[in-house]
């Protein structure tokens, strides 16, 4: 008996019925977010797509499993992830969303804030939205620097010098 309970309410916490799609998928978002802080596993597993694919700022792919993984780490630690300007873009079973998320995390004693722009793709698979993408928006005075940082190399004498590199 417990085990249905405890099934029939991770149904529940993952499907918002009676409600328009829109409003499931960004309840579906929220939830991803709550889970990474509290490490939720259960509801992860749930909510990310066996095809899920997770493309960092820095180029970096991240698979279901190793995301997963990744959060799982006991040295990291996500003390928040607040959800801000999020918009559905409604396609039937296929929703993009793009939004905002500023992010604490702690990893090594040393603590992280910040903030970024994603593009996230859900699809509706057995009634249930399950994310299937995360691509962090790169804005153009971020791709203009972004360069810079690694030719850019500012001396003791607070002199700028450029190291070229040649490949």
């Amino acid at each position: 008996m417990k085990k249905i309970l405890m099934a029939l309410s991770m149904i529940g916490s993952c499907c918002t019925f009676g409600q328009t799609p829109e409003v499931e998928v960004l309840a579906a978002n929220a939830q991803i977010d709550e889970g990474v802080v509290k490490k939720d596993m259960a509801r992860l597993e749930q909510l990310y797509a066996d095809d899920f694919v997770f493309t960092h700022g820095s180029g970096l792919v991240d698979s279901k499993a190793s995301w997963l993984k990744n959060i799982q780490n006991p040295e990291i630690r996500f003390a928040s992830r607040g959800q801000d300007s999020t918009k559905a873009e409604m396609h039937g079973d296929v929703a993009i969303l793009f939004g905002r998320l500023d992010i604490v995390r702690e990893q090594k004693q040393q603590i992280s804030k910040y903030g970024l722009w994603y593009v996230r793709v859900f699809v509706r698979k057995n009634e249930r939205w399950q994310l299937v993408s995360h691509h962090k928006r790169v804005a153009l005075v971020e791709r203009l620097i972004q360069p810079l940082k690694y030719f850019l190399m500012i001396n003791p004498f607070k002199h700028a010098i450029f190291r070229l590199s040649i490949d």
